[in-house]
């Protein structure tokens, strides 16, 4: 799945005459030095002295060995990590690797060597801890190039007196506040078997972009298997949260689990592949597929917090709640995902289909619920999707009447039609995840569906897509070029040219300028759904 992507930015920020690069070598055995490969020093003296590096650190590739918890990395300054360079090369660093790298830098919490999660394993492998700047606007993370493999934790990820201080030293990658950018970097065999997930990647309170990454073969008995978003608190107070935020850009989710149980009191609640609480969720060329939960999104589930998925695929996710039970009473809330207590969703160019859908609520691909707010201001379409049946709550009773769907001619207005879109016609019976090209594995159509044009979907994205940073249309989820005019739906584009393209997005900026549903500019004295910053309200 090699990609010859040119990281410009970074790299100009980390090879400038005033900047500060160190070299580590796996391998190395090294305390001093770091100033080229050919005195590159040991992980353990990086991990040591991260206190007072700054900058960027380049790692050859191998495997970096945690194997308990005080020898996970720990940051607490803005710095960067680049991996997988050639465990052979020399001198000074004049090119990035191409990724993903034949030689990768791999953080493994593998204690006993035997390939997967289990006791013994290393609970965490990085924590950020950004927790003073809960402004979002000093202090960044990047990690590029690096795989993180391999942790068990037997315990809570966020156990209940952990709600506020958010203190747990668990989870293979954990930001606490502040900006953190993760781009070509893997994740997965991530296990808490009692833990509220997600063991892979939790983020409290941080502004959180991940690009061309993979998370994938993840457990957590709960809340997320693969992701998890939610609130930080200042001082530890309840009455001043700091809301998360979330970007995947041409990244590939899958095979995510929540175990839970099987009954209505068990666990396996909260999205099997990620969940996001309380902070908008972006999702562009990107595929979330093939996970589950017992209940509340085998996908996905977004808590008071608004989605968006512009040119996604969405398929495959199951709540095995509506296997088990033999009527639609109680409700599944979705098999693919679940939003509730009023979260907003925009889809656009997307494809969201699950594998039992019959037109009934109990396996909705979407299910909304404690929503105050009719259909037309809960669930929005920017057009162009392939959707199975949607339900929800409205004023907290269940409206059997609106299980809806959308064609793939759908405009930007609520769901029309009746008929079910079924995921059989459009990914076959059994959809993988294969390598088609690109860093991330992909969900291949069966056949290319005229979707939108890039422009359009252009202005979506820059109208809903947080402002701290940018995002890329034209390019789907392999970072092959888009058909300008007619762009196939989903995260793969069939009829895109794998011509290599250049794109660095890590802008911070702001922009106080209001948008409409479609994207398009409004001013102050429009009235209806806006969107501001990343935020959506009613005016």
């Amino acid at each position: 799945m090699k990609k010859n992507l040119s990281i410009i930015l970074l790299a100009a920020m980390a090879m400038s005459a005033s900047a500060k690069t160190y070299y580590c070598d796996p391998a190395s055995t090294l305390t001093k030095g770091a100033t080229s490969w050919d005195n590159a020093i040991s992980p353990a003296t990086v991990r040591q002295n991260l206190s007072g590096l700054k900058d960027t650190i380049y790692f050859k590739g191998g495997t970096i060995k945690i194997t308990q918890l005080s020898e996970m990395f720990t940051v607490a300054k803005s710095i960067t990590f680049i991996g997988g360079f050639d465990p052979k090369a020399t001198g000074k660093v004049t090119k990035l690797p191409d990724y993903p790298s034949a030689t990768p830098t791999i953080f493994s919490g593998d204690v006993n060597g035997n390939g997967i999660p289990d006791k013994g394993d290393a609970q965490a492998l990085i924590r950020v801890d950004y927790s003073k700047d809960t402004a979002h606007n000093s202090l960044v993370f990047r990690l590029i190039g690096c795989d993180l493999v391999c942790t068990y934790y037997d315990g809570e990820v966020d156990s209940p007196n952990d709600v506020l201080t958010s203190t747990a030293n668990c989870a293979a990658l954990r930001v606490l506040c502040g900006t953190a950018f993760v781009r070509n970097c893997r994740f997965y065999n991530h296990v808490t078997p009692n833990g509220r997930g997600s063991q892979c990647v939790t983020s409290v309170g941080a502004y959180l972009h991940m690009t061309d990454c993979e998370l994938h073969d993840c457990t957590s008995m709960t809340r997320g298997g693969l992701l998890r978003m939610r609130q930080y608190f200042i001082n530890n107070e309840a009455t001043r949260p700091i809301n998360p935020d979330c970007v995947l850009e041409r990244c590939a989710l899958y095979n995510g689990n929540n175990m839970g149980g099987s009954d209505m009191n068990s666990a396996g609640f909260y999205g099997g592949g990620a969940q996001i609480s309380y902070g908008p969720f972006f999702a562009i060329n990107t595929t979330i597929a093939n996970s589950k939960g017992y209940s509340d999104g085998g996908g996905l589930n977004a808590n008071s917090s608004g989605a968006t998925f512009i040119s996604c695929t969405i398929a495959n996710n199951m709540a095995v709640r509506a296997i088990d039970q033999t009527s639609e009473t109680p409700n599944t809330y979705g098999s693919n995902f679940h939003i509730d207590k009023d979260g907003l969703v925009n889809i656009a160019n997307s494809i969201v289909l699950g594998p039992n859908d019959n037109g009934s609520k109990q396996y909705a691909v979407l299910y909304s619920s404690d929503n105050l707010n009719s259909i037309s201001t809960n669930c929005i379409s920017g057009g162009y999707n392939i959707t199975g049946t949607y339900f929800y709550y409205k004023n907290g009773v269940e409206e059997n009447d609106q299980s809806n769907t959308w064609l793939v001619t759908d405009k930007a207005t609520t769901p029309k039609g009746t008929t079910v879109q079924h995921m059989a016609d459009y990914l076959g019976t059994d959809p993988q995840m294969t390598d088609n090209g690109g860093c991330s594995k992909t969900m291949a159509p069966l056949a290319m569906q005229d979707g939108d044009n890039v422009a359009h979907l252009q202005e979506l994205a820059d109208a809903l897509c947080p402002k701290w940073t940018k995002v890329d249309a034209s390019v789907d989820q392999r970072g092959y070029k888009r058909d300008a005019n007619v762009t196939c739906v989903g995260a793969m584009a069939m009829e895109a040219d794998p011509t290599p393209v250049e794109n660095v997005y890590e802008n911070k900026v702001n922009n106080d300028q209001m948008y409409n549903i479609l994207g398009q500019p409004v001013g102050e004295g429009y009235k209806g759904i806006v969107i501001q910053n990343g935020r959506k309200y009613i005016k």
